[in-house]
């Protein structure tokens, strides 16, 4: 919920998700200390609770390539944001380079995907990632719902880690 804060100051009506009924009650609990109420539920990015074209704007910031426990279709998370977007709403996403800290001694599994074995906070080891080599990889992934595609890039050494991400906004089709 570390983003919003911000979204909240910008004026946007706040809705999330998190993998976990104990994410959104800490994450309620503390944004009440604000005097903000978010409209949260436990969800994952192939089974998103909200309701069909229902958002103009969807942030997912270093969230959409996480496949769980299970290497799964990244397709159904494609798919599942695209669902919840009204036409033409956008996609904003980050998405970490290779060079990123989480990579850093994981398990590729197959191409594009990996599993996390060295993660810092202990708390993401053994979690399939999807990953992408480049800015065309992830066009492909998401062309097929997304158009109008605008990338930028984050390279940033943070006492130590690596924190690189791919920015991408995109529109639904």
């Amino acid at each position: 919920g570390r983003n919003l804060v911000f979204l909240n100051e910008c004026g946007f009506k706040l809705y999330g998700t998190e993998i976990t009924q104990e994410i959104v009650n800490k994450i309620k609990k503390n944004l009440l200390k604000l005097k903000m109420k978010p409209i949260l539920k436990v969800g994952t990015n192939s089974e998103i609770k909200f309701n069909d074209k229902f958002f103009d704007y969807l942030l997912s910031w270093n969230a959409v390539y996480y496949m769980g426990n299970n290497e799964t279709d990244f397709n159904l998370h494609v798919k599942e944001h695209s669902r919840i977007l009204k036409k033409n709403g956008y996609l904003v996403m980050a998405i970490p380079k290779l060079g990123f800290h989480y990579f850093k001694g994981s398990k590729k599994i197959k191409p594009g995907y990996c599993i996390i074995k060295n993660d810092p906070l202990k708390i993401r080891n053994g979690q399939v990632l999807r990953y992408f080599n480049n800015e065309k990889e992830i066009k492909k992934a998401f062309s097929h719902e997304f158009k109008n595609f605008i990338f930028g890039s984050i390279e940033d050494d943070c006492f130590g880690y690596n924190y690189h991400w791919y920015l991408v906004i995109c529109q639904k089709k």
